[in-house]
């Protein structure tokens, strides 16, 4: 895995942390907030019940009040009716008269024992005076007995019944009253809550309780209580109830779903970016794995191209010795032959320090390019002319002399493979900036294409059907990993020519 692989890794990894650390603390703050927002919203409803607990009692106390002076009320007027049919004086008259006409809330019927309709005064039922009281009406007046009055000797009944505002405000007290029970069932914050008495284990009321655990499992609402009671203090309501029943109540409840659920958030986030994580490594290792592959491919079928040629020449030599047997051997075909076995020593120490930490040492770097070109000339298409230029003859950098020929053979390949067979040049250039060495090797061939400056220099990247795509891989890894250089696409140009730039430091 290259040094920008693992610098993507780490960065990666490092962001991924950060956001780990910066969702958890976020997390902890929202929930810290919710925690108080949701024990804040307990107490407000808590409150709620109890003010809505004194205003029942206030309203229930008020309507027996009411009912009381409306008995009291009948019963005036049932007297003023039975005097105002009495023999009396002018002035009594009048008054029991006032009296009577001023009742326009209480409805009233009046009949005599037979039930026969004597008079009335009710909006909402139509009777007739002189017929006889239906058992459906007499169900409307049923709420309250009849007050008996007597008249020139013949007595009667005085029905009543709650009058049209009494009747309104006890539906008015009804929806309040269901409205108090709703509000213990099912509470405005939707926390799941249980109502107990002062001893803290008889459960009054309970709401939000998931409905199929309970049902399935009867000892799940104290189970739940349990944890109510260990996870937060109960809230107080104190003289809570009705009159009749007094006494202290006390509200358990437990984080919602919601809370619940977003303190898991910050662990389940950190599970997949783990697991994300987890598969990126796994991506490069398997990428690193199948570079590794196609370099030790490429490396083997080019150690074998690399030894081809001597070996091929040797053994040609070997024929040619048999086909002269008997005749002496020439010097200049000893020479040839030694030529043969010093390239296959050179290959031999190549490869013997792929893997290896070479020896680096003081080597004129003019020196190393003359031999490089010497050797290519004689390989290449005549249309090709090669050249070096140099500030001076002795340029000095340590390196190792085997392994940078072989870097700048391969760059010279190619130059060539990139020319074909059209006329062109080939230019190495070498100078020493600093506390370092550049080299040069500029060609006039296709060119490159600036998105590829990076890609040529990857295992198995190639443009020739004929190539396993490894030469640039090593140069760049002998230069920089043995060399601790660089080796780069300085500039190129698609149709005009390319520059590879090779950095050498001094020490």
């Amino acid at each position: 895995m290259g040094k920008t692989s693992l610098k993507i890794i780490y960065l990666f990894i490092g962001i991924a942390f950060a956001i780990l650390i910066a969702t958890h603390w976020t997390a902890q703050l929202i929930v810290s907030k919710m925690e108080k927002s949701e024990e804040q919203r307990v107490k407000n409803w808590a409150s709620s019940l109890q003010q809505q607990s004194y205003l029942i009692d206030y309203t229930k106390n008020f309507f027996t009040q009411l009912e009381e002076e409306e008995r009291k009320s009948a019963a005036i007027w049932q007297y003023a009716y039975q005097r105002m049919m009495s023999p009396i004086n002018v002035s009594d008259f009048n008054f029991f008269i006032d009296i009577f006409s001023k009742n326009r809330t209480i409805p009233f019927i009046i009949t005599d024992r037979n039930y026969s309709i004597v008079d009335s005064h009710d909006p909402e039922v139509k009777v007739t005076v002189n017929g006889v009281l239906k058992d459906s009406i007499l169900d409307m007046y049923k709420e309250n007995p009849p007050l008996p009055f007597k008249r020139t000797g013949k007595e009667y009944l005085f029905f009543y019944r709650r009058s049209t505002l009494f009747t309104e405000l006890q539906k008015a007290m009804n929806i309040l009253s269901n409205s108090f029970n709703a509000n213990i069932l099912e509470n405005v914050a939707s926390i799941p809550v249980i109502v107990t008495d002062h001893t803290k284990k008889h459960i009054i009321n309970f709401g939000n309780i998931d409905g199929e655990k309970l049902k399935n499992n009867p000892e799940y609402l104290q189970k739940t209580l349990k944890q109510m009671q260990d996870e937060h203090e109960p809230v107080l309501l104190s003289d809570f109830g009705f009159e009749e029943n007094k006494q202290p109540y006390y509200v358990f409840y437990q984080s919602s779903s919601l809370l619940d659920n977003l303190r898991l958030f910050p662990y389940i986030l950190s599970l997949s970016v783990l697991f994300v994580l987890f598969g990126i490594i796994l991506v490069f290792k398997y990428s690193q794995k199948s570079e590794q592959d196609r370099v030790w491919v490429g490396l083997s079928k080019e150690t074998a191209h690399q030894l081809g040629t001597p070996l091929s020449s040797l053994l040609a030599w070997i024929e040619y010795f048999k086909a002269k047997e008997g005749e002496p051997i020439k010097i200049e075909d000893i020479s040839e032959v030694e030529r043969d076995v010093a390239r296959l020593e050179i290959i031999t120490q190549r490869f013997s320090k792929i893997g290896a930490v070479p020896e680096l040492k003081e080597e004129d770097i003019v020196l190393i390019l003359e031999k490089v070109v010497d050797y290519m000339k004689k390989r290449c298409s005549q249309k090709i002319s090669f050249s070096i230029n140099a500030d001076t003859r002795g340029i000095y950098a340590r390196v190792n002399a085997q392994l940078l020929d072989w870097v700048i053979e391969n760059l010279c390949k190619n130059a060539v493979n990139a020319i074909c067979d059209r006329v062109g040049s080939i230019e190495l250039s070498v100078n020493q900036r600093g506390e370092s060495v550049n080299i040069d090797v500029k060609d006039t061939g296709n060119g490159i294409s600036k998105k590829l400056f990076k890609t040529v220099f990857k295992a198995g990247y190639t443009t020739r059907n004929r190539s396993w795509g490894l030469g640039l891989t090593l140069s760049k890894r002998i230069v920089e990993k043995y060399h601790h250089g660089k080796l780069f696409v300085k500039e190129s140009i698609v149709g005009k020519g390319t520059t590879f730039r090779i950095i050498l430091p001094l020490k």
